[in-house]
């Protein structure tokens, strides 16, 4: 008797559930470097870019992000430039040129401000596209199992 009890409680006991809780906000991972990854995977500045887009705030957030990266990435690349063919001069034997290593070296140093930058507004991007996810409400979906007009059935409600 004590069963059938039970399972009559159970049956006519409502019970919720949220639809489609996939995890989508980003977490943000420092150390040796900023790494931004959303279910797993690892996120750069345009897939950023491009999820942010459905938060207008954290979308102009991660817009001037990726412009500092740019920029960054720019400067980087012709420091390093400058400063590898003036030390394979060197090598070389030919005779060495220290404005052509300085001009190198100040833009490697330019970037590192710059890519500073973007780690700092990309987490704040990431913090305010997941401040929205975490405010908006989501759909939840309601159970209720137990006797029905033509037997016993569940029904949704959503």
């Amino acid at each position: 008797m004590r069963i059938i009890l039970l399972i009559c409680f159970l049956l006519t006991t409502p019970f919720s559930s949220i639809a489609q809780n996939q995890k989508d906000t980003i977490e943000v991972r420092t150390g040796g470097g900023t790494l931004f990854l959303q279910n797993g995977i690892r996120m750069n500045a345009r897939d950023l870019l491009r999820i942010t887009k459905s938060n207008k705030v954290a979308y102009n957030e991660m817009k001037s992000a990726k412009m500092n990266k740019d920029m960054s990435a720019l400067l980087s690349f012709s420091g390093a430039m400058i400063t590898s063919y003036s030390i394979g001069w060197l090598i070389g034997g030919g005779e060495h040129n220290w404005a052509v290593t300085g001009t190198g070296i100040g833009l490697l140093a330019l970037a590192m401000p710059l890519n500073a930058a973007y780690n700092k507004r990309a987490t704040n991007a990431v913090r305010i596209y997941n401040d929205g996810i975490r405010n908006s409400s989501p759909n939840k979906v309601y159970f209720n199992l137990g006797i029905t007009p033509t037997g016993m059935g569940v029904c949704m409600t959503f």
